[in-house]
């Protein structure tokens, strides 16, 4: 982060992160923040992807944060096909905790808007 927060030179922490996440040194921190980075600079696809190809070398306490940052990426990068993943992702993970169908709206609310629960419902039923 000190390339981006004191040299102001995104780039450079971008390279950072990599050395961190290939050296195996903090990588979930390394991971998270190298997202947010490539996502202020528009490349979250790139972003998603080193997400999804590094998150395996993430604590098993970092994946729902992941997760988290995957939404934003994913909203930013507008990949519907993903968004209806991650959103079956959600349904399934209230499923197993045995919550309510009440209490899931207004919990994916928080994830997405009115608009993208929309698209992601309309989509599902195309399919079908």
């Amino acid at each position: 982060m000190y390339a981006q927060l004191v040299e102001k030179d995104p780039g450079a922490a971008i390279a950072l992160f990599w050395k961190a996440i290939n050296a195996g040194d903090r990588v979930d921190s390394a991971l998270k923040d190298m997202a947010v980075v490539m996502k202020q600079q528009d490349r979250a696809e790139e972003a998603i992807e080193a997400i999804k190809a590094f998150r395996d070398r993430c604590s098993k306490q970092a994946q729902e944060s992941l997760d988290n940052v995957l939404i934003d990426l994913y909203k930013v990068a507008i990949k519907l096909d993903n968004l209806i993943r991650i959103f079956i992702f959600f349904l399934k993970k209230f499923y197993e905790k045995g919550l309510l169908a009440c209490v899931i709206y207004p919990v994916l609310l928080q994830c997405f808007d009115d608009k993208m629960i929309s698209m992601i419902y309309f989509a599902e039923m195309w399919k079908s």
